[in-house]
């Protein structure tokens, strides 16, 4: 979860990328081989703005490593 300054969000500022790119950089630097950008949901189902968050996540890799999810809605 984040928190944001909302007028930065209408701006369109990219407010998380730097601190992601560190974090990246510094579980390297731990010798990590795998760090978990969170999930993503169904690609043919995603919004504009989700879609845009898949884009940024997978530029950071040449692989992906998917997770069966069972939604049951009760």
């Amino acid at each position: 979860m984040g928190v944001y300054d909302k007028d930065l969000i209408g701006q369109n500022k990219p407010l998380a990328h730097y601190n992601l790119l560190y974090s990246i950089y510094v579980a390297k630097d731990l010798g990590l081989e795998k760090f978990d950008l969170g999930y993503v949901l169904n690609i043919t189902e995603l919004s504009e703005n989700d879609n845009s968050i898949f884009k940024f996540k997978t530029g950071f890799t040449n692989t992906l490593q998917f997770k069966d999810i069972l939604k049951i809605e009760f």
